[in-house]
């Protein structure tokens, strides 16, 4: 399911356009752009589009390497087409959830496994079920030294991220 599809041809200017909006400078990042957003471009909307950028745009921001920016440009085109545009905004509400807690570093691994988990997922209110399940799972085991703050990540997150493909392929 897709909010919007069309198969035009990407014109050099709106390339260009893209890749300015992005405004990321790790090299490989450069180097799969391209491909990426011809492929985006032919199943997201332009909103979705622009929606995805920003998206990968917020990743290159966030001080984890290119590793999280890659794993986006490349999965996204994907599940967005398979969920719909609006899939995005409760993906990146994950992200910065994440980012602001200790478990900032299992963002790649976060991003890495949504593919395949929507994939067998096939909608966007089991995506938002799955979501909340793993932001209290994570909210749930992240530890806390004086019981105020979290300062540990949750030591569970990343393995469980890991082994979700494995258990929604079955």
């Amino acid at each position: 399911m897709t909010d919007h599809l069309h198969n035009t041809a990407l014109p050099p200017q709106l390339a260009a356009a893209y890749r300015d909006q992005l405004d990321c400078r790790f090299p490989w990042v450069g180097e799969v752009f391209p491909d990426c957003i011809a492929k985006a471009a032919a199943s997201l909307s332009p909103a979705g589009m622009s929606a995805y950028i920003d998206a990968a745009r917020t990743l290159c921001k966030l001080g984890r390497g290119e590793e999280p920016v890659l794993i986006f440009l490349e999965e996204w085109p994907d599940i967005g087409t398979a969920l719909g545009d609006s899939a995005l905004e409760p993906v990146m509400q994950m992200v910065q959830h994440m980012q602001r807690s200790p478990n900032g570093n299992a963002i790649g691994g976060f991003l890495q496994t949504l593919a395949p988990v929507t994939r067998a997922l096939q909608s966007r209110a089991l995506l938002r079920d799955y979501l909340n399940t793993l932001r209290d799972m994570m909210e749930r085991t992240t530890g806390s030294i004086h019981g105020h703050h979290q300062t540990h990540p949750a030591p569970a997150y990343p393995t469980c991220c890991a082994r979700h493909p494995l258990y929604y392929s079955a």
